[in-house]
């Protein structure tokens, strides 16, 4: 049994971290240490040194997906261009969407966290309506970042975690996209009744 100096509870050796480096487990229980690390993670406000990117330091001076580049690659690794830009005429084909749906979504950046770094930007659409490629477009949700485009991967299939600080913008990005596509039907509906019954036109 350990007493961890920060809840000052007496708790097994295994609710400590231990370090083989040292040999010494560590002085705060699991909890204490993984609550301490939240709370400088959420009250961190130093952002990315590139000019590009205003996500929140992890380390050497970069966000976590620059750094994560910088420890692989170096410093040429960090600003380089994997892909083509997102508004190309045959990625928005792809996506059912024009170009100007693409710059309604990303006028204000990622639309979850607001990233303005377009080089980890992706069109996000509901892969429960289309599974490949080309999209009909009525499922393309938005635009956001690579991170948070996992954290809606993450929120779907049930595993994000109760404490991640983006669930609730995850969960109103969703429901914003439903409140939309509701409307976009209902129209489609109207149109298909009052304005066109017999079907001639293919507005739709």
């Amino acid at each position: 049994m350990m007493t961890c100096k920060q809840c000052k509870e007496a708790k097994p050796d295994d609710q400590f971290y231990f370090s083989k480096s040292t040999g010494y487990y560590s002085t705060s229980c699991k909890d204490c240490y993984i609550g301490n690390v939240l709370n400088t993670r959420r009250n961190n406000k130093k952002t990315c040194k590139l000019d590009t990117c205003d996500k929140k330091h992890y380390g050497l001076g970069y966000c976590r997906t620059h750094y994560e580049r910088y420890k692989s690659g170096g410093e040429k690794h960090v600003t380089k261009v994997f892909r083509e830009n997102l508004d190309t005429p045959a990625n928005l084909e792809k996506y059912g969407i024009t170009l100007e749906e693409y710059k309604e979504f990303s006028k204000d950046g990622c639309m979850i966290c607001n990233s303005k770094a377009k080089e980890f930007f992706v069109i996000e659409h509901d892969h429960a309506c289309c599974e490949e490629a080309p999209y009909c477009g009525e499922c393309t949700r938005g635009v956001v970042c690579y991170s948070c485009n996992a954290n809606i991967a993450r929120y779907e299939t049930g595993v994000m975690h109760k404490s991640n600080p983006l669930k609730d913008k995850v969960v109103g990005y969703l429901v914003n996209y439903d409140i939309r596509r509701r409307k976009l039907e209902n129209i489609k509906t109207l149109h298909d009744v009052f304005v066109d019954p017999q079907g001639k036109y293919k507005e739709w």
